[in-house]
């Protein structure tokens, strides 16, 4: 019986190191391992009668279930009864991986142990997503007979550079961001200079280029953010010093450099005065906020949203957002416009309390990912993609095992 449960409980872990693995690569299989996670979850809840445990900590699952719940009651008045439905299903998601969470609280394995299973893989996962992007463009470039400073142009980068593996830039961009964060919170914080520092600095070399080349502004902010935020608590001058100078020295290559690209992206698009170079979606924010005014209790609803929002755009004569029907691209918008101040509301509520058990409980690095979690939802509209609610999910629920482990923290 013993031999049983140390099996069941290693096959556990192996799914959810697989689904890590796959979430920078494979959608509809990460799903479908997801759903072998969750059963295997409720198996070990069967056999090993826990339903005591679920019992005394039930409570904190119903914090990330008023996201499903939300969209649950937003079948009702959606403009279409299967886009609820659809959009409800996809938001299962927000329940079942804290589920899995609290049950895997009851292996037996230390909590460090659990994170280095799901960041490793991950990190092996999107070092193998970075060599097939850069694999891809490579091909292109040696087909074309073009050369290699090509690989740094708009057909090259972006969108361009993810589409063999078919993932939104951002999404990618902050499971990248979210593997630095993992190697130099666990293996070059606080280390001495050493040979074993090499492979996790060049790893956080290797992503950070990449991220360079996704050319993903909001994580780039965020890591830069968070890097010189670490630096000056630390009072880590010289290296402050040396990061001013690269951020220095990056901005001035690109600036002045043939690369119209890179210099559109990272300059001349983040002057927000420039009519036609400018980025537009924080004044497309308009649009969400119009249809909010005009539903602010329940919002416009799942699907009635979308034809609303539309609509305001061709008020604006925004023909790239007619064109392309954006979404919010600002996912506290998002909640506001399509669920009113109800969703809004149920929304924060989940932030604060997840923040608040991650700081009271001091996991830090967890507290860094959750709020990686909120500054992406500020220029994009996280949850309203399935991989933005999984990597939300998985956050959320490496909160959950730590507060249920460690209950006295919790109840303060």
């Amino acid at each position: 019986m013993i031999k049983q449960k140390i099996n069941l409980d290693t096959i556990i872990l192996g799914v959810l190191a697989a689904f890590s693995f796959l979430l920078p690569l494979q959608e509809k299989v990460n799903t479908w391992l997801l759903i072998t996670l969750v059963v295997l979850s409720l198996y070990k809840t069967i056999r090993d009668k826990l339903w005591f445990f679920l019992k005394e900590n039930y409570h904190l699952l119903l914090i990330p279930a008023l996201l499903l719940m939300i969209r649950i009651i937003g079948i009702f008045y959606a403009s279409d009864i299967s886009i609820g439905f659809k959009e409800s299903t996809r938001a299962l998601s927000f329940v079942f991986i804290p589920y899995s969470f609290l049950i895997i609280s009851r292996i037996k394995a230390n909590s460090t142990f659990i994170k280095k299973i799901i960041f490793w893989s991950l990190t092996i996962g999107c070092l193998l997503a970075a060599i097939i992007c850069w694999g891809s463009v490579i091909n292109k470039v040696i087909e074309n007979h073009e050369p290699f400073t090509q690989l740094f142009t708009w057909k090259k980068s972006n969108a361009y550079l993810t589409e063999v593996i078919k993932i939104h830039p951002p999404y990618l961009g902050a499971l990248v961001l979210s593997v630095i964060i993992f190697l130099y919170s666990f293996y070059v914080h606080k280390q001495k200079l050493s040979k074993n520092l090499f492979f996790p600095i060049l790893l956080i070399l290797i992503f950070a280029f990449f991220l360079f080349h996704l050319v993903v502004r909001n994580s780039i902010l965020f890591f830069l953010i968070i890097s010189l935020g670490y630096i000056a608590y630390h009072r880590k001058w010289k290296a402050f010093l040396i990061g001013v100078v690269l951020i220095g020295g990056g901005a001035f290559m690109i600036i002045n450099n043939g690369n119209h690209y890179l210099k559109r992206k990272y300059y001349k698009m983040l002057d927000f005065s420039d009519e036609k170079l400018g980025d537009k979606r924080f004044d497309r924010l308009e649009a969400s906020y119009i249809v909010f005014k005009n539903h602010p209790i329940i919002g416009a609803g799942m699907g009635k949203v979308g034809v609303e929002r539309y609509k305001e755009y061709v008020k604006m004569n925004d023909k790239r957002a007619i064109e392309n029907n954006f979404n919010s691209h600002n996912q506290y918008l998002e909640y506001l416009s399509t669920f009113g101040v109800i969703g809004f509301s149920a929304f924060i509520i989940v932030l604060v309390w997840l923040f608040r058990n991650a700081w009271i409980n001091q996991e830090y690095f967890l507290t860094i990912l959750l709020a990686l979690c909120m500054f992406a939802c500020v220029t994009e509209s996280f949850l309203e993609r399935e991989l933005g609610i999984k990597f939300f999910s998985l956050v959320a629920g490496l909160i959950i095992y730590e507060t249920c482990r460690r209950p006295k923290a919790q109840k303060k």
